[in-house]
């Protein structure tokens, strides 16, 4: 189970409070505490969007656990990927993100029950399952026919198989966004640029 927006702004914000606090200055920690309070923002409505009904009504991701962790870990990557084409100083911010999202995962399954052994086992699968669909959809995004070629990961990684008709649809919507995010700046990125439009436009 995975936290609301509001926790997650609480939660997010909470993540390194104690590193910031360990040889920062003043003015550094509330610098990083406003970066922190950005990314919380950020993430909670990523998590908001990739929540929406459409997802899974419409397009028909699996209504699962699994389904939930790869819609958002593919808009997680989505904000990543933006972060990264812009300067090398701002890596902290995606850097955050990452941690937000995985905060989140940790959380969840510790108020799910899971056990504090088996979590640690846990977020190490779902890492490694990030990692490897971030790479999948990166080399996606670089091939002659980018749509397409997302939809095959789609299929594999994401679909029911009652519903690979809409794989495309959703690799469509996927490279939109990435595209739309090419075009903006940090502040945009960070504000939830693409997050504004009605989700039912997008899919259209």
């Amino acid at each position: 189970m995975l936290l609301t927006p509001c926790k997650l702004e609480r939660q997010a914000i909470l993540i390194s409070a104690k590193r910031q606090m360990e040889g920062c200055s003043v003015f550094g920690f509330f610098r990083k505490n406003r970066e922190e309070k950005r990314i919380a923002r950020l993430y909670a409505r990523i998590v908001k969007r990739a929540r929406h009904p459409d997802f899974y009504q419409r397009l028909g991701v699996p209504d699962t656990l699994d389904g939930r962790f790869d819609v958002l870990a593919l808009h997680v990557h989505l904000y990543l990927r933006a972060l990264r084409r812009h300067d090398l100083g701002r890596e902290a911010l995606g850097q955050g993100l990452f941690d937000a999202f995985f905060a989140d995962l940790d959380q969840g399954l510790r108020e799910g029950g899971v056990g504090d052994l088996s979590v640690s086992k846990k977020i190490k699968r779902m890492a490694e399952a990030f990692y490897g669909r971030a790479a999948a959809y990166d080399a996606a995004f670089n091939a002659a026919q980018p749509d397409q070629a997302l939809a095959d990961v789609i299929d594999r990684n994401i679909m029911s198989e009652e519903k690979l008709t809409s794989s495309l649809q959703l690799a469509q919507y996927v490279v939109a966004f990435d595209q739309a995010l090419a075009l903006c700046s940090v502040d945009d990125i960070m504000a939830g640029a693409y997050l504004e439009e009605p989700l039912s436009h997008q899919l259209a």
